[in-house]
Parts: C-alpha cells; structure tokens; sequence
C-alpha cells in the first residue's frame, strides 16, 4: 500500500512539474512576442563581418528572409540582425553564450528595432530570441531553443512539446 501511495504521490509530482513547465514556457513566449517589434519564421541567407567603426570589436549581420510575419510590420521581405561578434581576416570576437547563426538555417525569432538604423535588428534576451525550426524523429516541425551551448543536445533544448504549428498559434494569441 505503501508503495502505491509514493509512486501515486510520485506520479502526481512529476504531472505538476510537467505542467509548470508549460506555463512557464508559455509566460516566457508572451513576454517575448509582447516586447517585441517583429516575430517572424525565415531562413538566414548570409552573415557577413566587419569591424566597427570605433575598430573596437567586430560584428556580424545576419540576413534573414521572412517567409512568414507572426507580428509587426516589415517593409521588405529581407532583414538584417546585427550581433556583436563575428571573424574578420585571422580576427576573431566570440560572446560567452551568444547565439549561432548558420546560412540556410530555420528559425523563429523575435527583434527589436536598432535605434542607430532602421533596417538592422537585434534578437531580444540574448539567447532567449531565437529558436531553431528542425524536423523531429516523427517528421513533425519542432521547435529548439538556441541557448548558445554546443553541449546541449537537441532534446534538452528543446523548447517544449509542442510543435511549431501550436508555438505560432500561442505567438497569434499574445501579439
């Protein structure tokens, strides 16, 4: 009897915790697409690298094409994320759990508007803004949250467990 009653209460445990997981992933999504200008699904063309203009560290631009707007208005299909870091020549700047981007990449992410340009945008929360697209062992479009550490495996960053069909219709519902 004893033991029906620990895993029943073990059982019970784990359900809540599953569950506040979920609400909290689902408060950190509305946080997100609220403090956002844009949230959008695209594919990241080209980065290219350059030193600044104080020649104090070197940034990289990520282009992205926005295959589909989920908040904001965009002028043009085609956007540019700056970040700090990149490689220039045998130069390189590298920021302790930045991001990744890599060309050809699949991604949900929310952006702020630069003050300096209105056509370059930066990701919001550091690694928080940005979430690879991958497909599944099911075949089902998931969603990964880019923590920025290469040790992570896929299934540990994975944002939650929904797919991205119910990720963006929660981004619609909080926008």
């Amino acid at each position: 009897m004893n033991r029906f009653l620990l895993g029943l209460l073990l059982l019970c445990l784990i359900s809540l915790a599953e569950v506040h997981g979920q609400l909290d992933i689902k408060h950190r999504l509305r946080a997100l697409t609220k403090t956002s200008d844009i949230v959008l699904i695209g594919r990241i063309d080209s980065i290219t690298s350059r030193v600044n203009d104080q020649r104090t560290s070197i940034h990289s631009y990520i282009t992205i094409t926005a295959k589909t707007i989920l908040k904001g208005d965009a002028t043009t299909q085609s956007l540019v994320l700056e970040t700090v870091g990149g490689r220039v020549g045998n130069t390189e700047v590298t920021v302790s759990h930045s991001v990744r981007y890599n060309p050809g990449e699949e991604i949900l992410i929310f952006l702020s508007r630069s003050h300096r340009s209105p056509h370059a945008y930066f990701h919001l929360t550091g690694p928080g803004g940005k979430f690879n697209i991958v497909i599944d062992t099911n075949g089902e479009r998931v969603v990964f949250e880019d923590t920025g550490d290469e040790q992570s495996t896929n299934e540990q960053r994975r944002l939650y467990p929904m797919n991205l069909e119910e990720t963006v219709a929660h981004v619609i519902e909080y926008r």
